[in-house]
Order: C-alpha cells, then sequence, then structure tokens
C-alpha cells in the first residue's frame, strides 16, 4: 500500500473517530463519553507516537529527493488536528458540561506577556541547542525523506503558512496536548496527577516527532516542558498557544536563514 493511500486511510479514521465522539455527546450510544475519551487519550500518548516512530525507521532505508504539494500535506495536517481537537473540545463538554477545565484560566496581560517572552526565548533556545548538536555531531540524525518539500517555496505557500496553517495548528496541538491530556491524564494517575499530565504529555509530544527525525524526539520532549510551563505555575495555556503559533510560523523562515548561512540542519553523513 503506498504512501498516499495510507494518508488517506488515516483522515478517514479520524473523521469517524469525530463522528463517533459527536454520537456519543448525543446520548444516543450505549459507550460512556468517558470511554471514547480514554480511547482518545490512549491515541495521543501511545498511538501516534509508535506511528511516528514507525514512519522513522522505515524511512531511514529509504533513498529519495523531496518532492510533492507541501499544500496537500498542510491541508492533511490541518483536517487531521482539527477532527482530533473537535473530538477532544466535544468529549471534554461531555464530560465536564463546561469550559470549567484545567489549564483554560484567563491571565491579566502582563503576566500573559511576561510567559509569551520567557517561552519564546526558550523555544528558540532549544532549537538553537539541538542545531548545535547536530553540527558537531552530538545526536545521530537522518533527515526523513519525504515526499514533501522542507519548506513554503511559493509566494501562496508561504502566506498559508505563516498566516494560517502554522498558528492554527499550533493552537490545535496546544490545546491536545496541554489542555485535554492535562484534564484527562489524571483519571488515570491520581498521585501528582499535574506533575504526571506534564511529564506524559511531553514524551508524547516530544515522541510524536520522531518521524521528522528520529533525532527531534529530544527537542519535542523540552518543548514539551518548557511548553507546560505555563499550565502548571499559572493555570493558563493561552501563553503556551501563543508561543508555539508564532513559534512555528517563524520555523520555515528561520530554516532557510540558516540554510543561507551555510549551518546544515543535520549532522554531515559519513
Amino acid at each position: 500500500m503506498n504512501r498516499s493511500k495510507k494518508k488517506w486511510i488515516f483522515i478517514v479514521a479520524m473523521v469517524i473517530g469525530a463522528a463517533a465522539a459527536f454520537y456519543v455527546n448525543s446520548g444516543s450510544s450505549a459507550i460512556s463519553a468517558n470511554v471514547w475519551a480514554d480511547l482518545l487519550t490512549v491515541v495521543l500518548l501511545a498511538g501516534i507516537p509508535a506511528l511516528a516512530i514507525v514512519g522513522a525507521l522505515r524511512h531511514e532505508k529509504e533513498r529519495a529527493e523531496h518532492v510533492g504539494s507541501l499544500r496537500r500535506t498542510i491541508a492533511a495536517l490541518f483536517v487531521i488536528f482539527l477532527l482530533l481537537t473537535l473530538a477532544a473540545f466535544n468529549l471534554l463538554m461531555a464530560q465536564a458540561g463546561g469550559f470549567d477545565w484545567t489549564g483554560f484560566h484567563l491571565l491579566s496581560l502582563g503576566p500573559f506577556l511576561l510567559w509569551l517572552i520567557a517561552l519564546l526565548i526558550g523555544l528558540f533556545g532549544i532549537e538553537r541547542a539541538m542545531n548545535l548538536m547536530r553540527v558537531h555531531g552530538w545526536l545521530w540524525s537522518r533527515q526523513k525523506l519525504s515526499a514533501v518539500p522542507a519548506k513554503p517555496e511559493t509566494a501562496s505557500e508561504r502566506g498559508v503558512w505563516y498566516f494560517l496553517a502554522a498558528p492554527l495548528i499550533a493552537v490545535m496541538e496546544e490545546f491536545l496536548y496541554r489542555g485535554y491530556l492535562f484534564n484527562e491524564i489524571p483519571s488515570f494517575w491520581h498521585t501528582h496527577p499535574l506533575a504526571c499530565a506534564w511529564i506524559a504529555s511531553s514524551l508524547a509530544y516530544g515522541l510524536a516527532r520522531a518521524q521528522k527525525d528520529l533525532s527531534r524526539t529530544w527537542g519535542g520532549i523540552a518543548t514539551g516542558f518548557i511548553l507546560g510551563c505555563p499550565v502548571v505555575f499559572s493555570g493558563s495555556l493561552f501563553p503556551s498557544m501563543a508561543a508555539h503559533a508564532l513559534y512555528s510560523a517563524a520555523g520555515p523562515r528561520l530554516s532557510s536563514q540558516r540554510s543561507i548561512s551555510g549551518v546544515p540542519a543535520t549532522a554531515p553523513k559519513s
């Protein structure tokens, strides 16, 4: 089965999952919302990381050039994250019956800006540190050989990425990993539930990035811990959403600048 068919099978599965979540909330199903919520939690904590790791290991043996359309990939990612977010939102509503969720506390402007600045410094610091480690060969790394360009190539692709796809996908990722999981993981671990949610969601977030490059897992885990700080210490994930959106939108531009300056994105192959 080729990659395109697998992608569409995964999208169809997400559609079915989202429809099932809405069906549960309508009160027409014998399966409770808690059961569906547990299933979605397992998917985020184990299913997606497992798929990412398997994909990364498989692509280590491939030799191919970057071809294909970034637009199709952006559209597929957007649809997948949108369906997962809708399912998670609906399940939280079905269980709590309102918006009184962990991590959704509103901050005043001053603390919000302080958190935003601190998070951006942390995110770009992690990226810089990981890049230096790759350059010096301290991380084993091989760029994933996929059918997608590494960055937006045309003006339309850059516009869609910078102003729509990257910010929205980042916000949805924060809702799933720092919003939904922080509310659902405590039902599995009752001892130090917030700390367990912080650790487990960060590990899942990092492992989900293995498909791009196995070495990205470590940076992803560190990023997950950084983005989880506002939720743990201020009760709000909104600074994380804003910082993640800004960081994601700037990512392709920074990668391009590194390439121009002669700094490789991955370690040289021997």
